[in-house]
């Protein structure tokens, strides 16, 4: 016997998941309590019927209890290692203490007499999947974000997970990445409605708007607290944008932008500013563009989308200390040490006088 939560989830596809839940939701109730809509997976009837074909599984309703009769070689199933005859058991209960992040769910202990333990995605490509399906991105057709910023976005929590101003005990949840990619989103839509845009593009920036988002949700050692929960995070966010600048370019590609920057360039890009003027700021760095256009991954990316790539190449090179960057979000050469000032001549040496 097994429990579907959470030993499975990780592995099922959500709406693989909801189809097996829904079954057991049958099964324990009747289909008098499922919904009538059915259920959008791949070669699985409607939850109610009294054979479920999902991820790889047979599951047989028939007995009022959900009992997996079949697994096929290589599916998720086998994966997860079901084996046939195992019972399925859904079962649905939050942390008892939220700080601890959910790491061992004890009202689960308690009901079933077994300790479940939560565990971190395995992945970055896992982590960004389960942020996808969990967060709150389905908003029409006015809201884009690029896959390099949900890139980054992933990356914060895993490098929060191995930061060590972070409390391991206390862990960092899937709710970190969920929470702050809804915030980049909404921040994205926010900048949209000043400027008028009919399609909000989420940029770079817009991450340094979730640090209120990413800061609730981690709780920090004493040296942590000492250097502040705010310098904490941004200096993830740096080296997240490092990490996923260097995932797609390299500095050596932008070499070019580097020496605009280190012969006395400099540029300003305020908060709210709008894609066509920041572009036309953009195109002032000689290779900046070409190399943004790279980042995107199309041939010919619209402006708002060039504008995003682009902050994120000026992003990656600032975490990867080739270039400088300001507070204000002004972007300059590092600046050079000065010289060192020639060595005094030694004092003149006194002579002896012997009586």
């Amino acid at each position: 016997m097994i429990a579907l939560v959470p030993a499975m989830t990780a592995r099922l596809s959500g709406k693989l998941f909801r189809a097996i839940t829904l079954a057991a939701q049958a099964a324990v109730l009747g289909p008098a309590a499922v919904p009538a809509a059915p259920v959008p997976t791949t070669g699985a009837p409607h939850p109610s019927e009294p054979v479920v074909r999902a991820a790889g599984m047979t599951l047989d309703l028939r007995r009022g209890r959900v009992v997996v009769t079949d697994v096929a070689k290589g599916s998720p199933a086998d994966r997860a290692g079901v084996l046939p005859l195992d019972v399925l058991l859904a079962f649905s209960a939050n942390p008892e203490d939220y700080t601890a992040r959910g790491k061992i769910i004890t009202p689960l202990k308690d009901r079933i007499g077994a300790e479940i333990r939560t565990h971190y995605p395995r992945s970055l490509r896992e982590g960004m999947a389960i942020t996808a399906q969990e967060a709150w991105l389905d908003r029409g057709d006015s809201l884009r974000i690029p896959t390099f910023v949900k890139e980054a976005v992933e990356l914060v929590a895993l490098l929060a997970r191995e930061h060590r101003h972070v409390d391991k005990r206390s862990g960092v949840s899937q709710r970190l990445p969920i929470t702050a990619l809804e915030t980049v989103a909404s921040n994205a839509e926010r900048r949209a409605l000043l400027r008028g845009d009919a399609v909000a593009v989420a940029r770079p920036r817009d991450l340094y708007a979730a640090l209120p988002a990413i800061m609730g949700k981690l709780e920090l050692e004493y040296e942590g607290e000492v250097k502040g929960g705010e310098a904490v995070a941004t200096a993830m966010v740096r080296e997240a944008f490092g990490r996923t600048f260097t995932r797609h370019l390299s500095p050596a590609d932008c070499q070019e932008v580097v020496a605009w920057f280190d012969a006395g360039g400099a540029m300003q890009l305020p908060e709210d500013l709008a894609a066509s003027e920041e572009l036309k700021r953009l195109k002032g760095v000689p290779g900046l563009l070409t190399r943004a256009a790279i980042l995107t991954g199309e041939g010919t990316p619209g402006t708002a989308l060039l504008v995003a790539a682009a902050e994120l190449v000026l992003e990656g090179l600032h975490a990867l200390n080739k270039i400088d960057r300001t507070e204000e979000r002004g972007f300059t050469g590092l600046a050079k040490p000065a010289p060192e000032a020639p060595p005094a001549p030694p004092p003149p040496r006194r002579g002896r006088y012997v009586n």
